[in-house]
């Protein structure tokens, strides 16, 4: 199914003013959208950047259902309600916030999903006044393990209830068709990311590459199988046949069958601080 990536709230659109002021480009974008695919609703599942608190999302309702309301005026056929959104929590703000941008998107809100490339840059530019900061190495094929748990947890312990869809984030590391062994480095981080997200309850995860889908299905049909039956052999198949190199193996079958790694509990006076930081 498609999903539509609107600009974020802040971008203007020179190119359409209104009394001489550029217009949002994600208004423009949004009616556009909905208009042409007023009659596809799986074509109405909208992807929202860089929403940061309520009042954001309680906007970006009220302009859904105003769309809504005068596509209907212009053809009957269609029903309010067919928009439906994923946010992307992805700074400071919104990590804390989960709860109440759903209640503020209301009907339209289908699940959130984890963008850490950013949401790790606009900590860092919370934090850019804190000499003991640093920020985490985006090269770092295990930043997701490491640095990105609580947040995982914040978006499962806050959606599951409601039923809604907790996506995590992505894996950039890609193989090079060039460089011999490249593929089954690469396996090594993408399983590794992908075991530790459904691990942390998650539903899914964006990938980098088509050749990843295929795969990625296969890692979350062989969890989900060893869920239910511990005793289940599809996932150890899968991961030996990904990684045959016994000395890459035998460290990533470890990983993937103990536990996740250690962190703060909710009532430590850092954990605050360590959800970000």
């Amino acid at each position: 199914k498609p999903i539509k990536r609107v600009p974020g709230l802040a971008i203007p659109d020179g190119s359409h003013l209104l009394d001489g002021q550029p217009l949002p480009l994600h208004l423009l974008d949004l009616v556009l959208h909905v208009w042409h695919n007023r009659a596809r609703p799986e074509a109405l599942v909208i992807y929202f950047p860089k929403l940061e608190n309520e009042e954001e999302a309680a906007y970006l309702r009220f302009l859904i259902e105003t769309i809504e309301v005068a596509i209907q005026a212009r053809d009957s056929s269609y029903t309010p309600g067919a928009v439906r959104v994923l946010v992307v929590f992805e700074n400071p703000r919104a990590i804390f916030r989960i709860r109440e941008v759903a209640a503020a998107l209301g009907p339209h809100f289908l699940g959130g999903s984890l963008g850490w490339h950013d949401f790790l840059a606009s900590t860092a530019r919370l934090f850019k006044n804190d000499p003991r900061y640093r920020i985490p190495v985006k090269a770092d094929p295990n930043i997701v393990i490491h640095n990105i748990r609580e947040s995982h947890r914040i978006l499962v312990r806050d959606l599951g209830p409601i039923g809604a869809l907790k996506l995590g984030g992505m894996y950039g590391v890609l193989p090079d068709d060039a460089v011999p062994g490249s593929f089954q480095v690469s396996m090594v981080g993408f399983v590794r990311d992908v075991v530790t997200q459904l691990r942390r309850g998650l539903d899914g995860f964006w990938i980098a590459h088509p050749d990843f889908v295929r795969l990625a299905i296969a890692l979350v049909e062989a969890w989900r199988r060893f869920e239910r039956d511990p005793a289940d052999g599809a996932l150890r198949e899968l991961v030996c046949g990904l990684v045959p190199d016994p000395a890459e193996q035998g460290p990533l079958l470890a990983f993937v069958f103990g536990g996740d790694i250690p962190g703060l509990a909710e009532d430590h006076p850092r954990y605050l601080r360590g959800v970000l930081a």
